[in-house]
């Protein structure tokens, strides 16, 4: 029964280490991310001949 608890415990430190990466995948991206793109379409017309 000790060694079921250890499991137990160790499942909870790691959900609890990838809490917040997984919360920081679920944010929306910030608005900056769509200017970027904005700005790549206009490096691309440049670049044409």
């Amino acid at each position: 029964m000790t060694r079921a608890d250890e499991f137990i415990a160790a499942g909870e430190e790691s959900a609890r280490a990838a809490l917040q990466t997984i919360r920081e995948l679920l944010e929306p991206q910030p608005r900056e991310a769509s200017n970027w793109l904005s700005l790549r379409r206009q490096l691309r017309k440049s670049e044409r001949p």
